[in-house]
């Protein structure tokens, strides 16, 4: 009976280090990715940023030659 009280408490302690390695990762992996994400939305807004100016230099341009 003992041996099997120690075998649970020790399966208990693995169990517990196990849980807590792998929300560490986790956290880190979540970390790095939600600064990835970010930095691909600042690109998109950048890129559509961007597309309006060019279109509105280009709609002018047109504008001012067909003058």
């Amino acid at each position: 009976i003992d041996e099997k009280r120690i075998a649970k408490a020790e399966s208990r302690e693995a169990y517990s280090a196990a849980l807590k390695d792998l929300n560490a990762v986790e956290k880190s992996v979540h970390g790095e990715l939600q600064a990835i994400l970010t930095q691909l939305h600042d690109m998109e807004v950048a890129r559509v940023d961007l597309t309006r100016k060019s279109m509105v230099t280009t709609t002018h341009a047109c504008t001012c030659a067909s003058l």
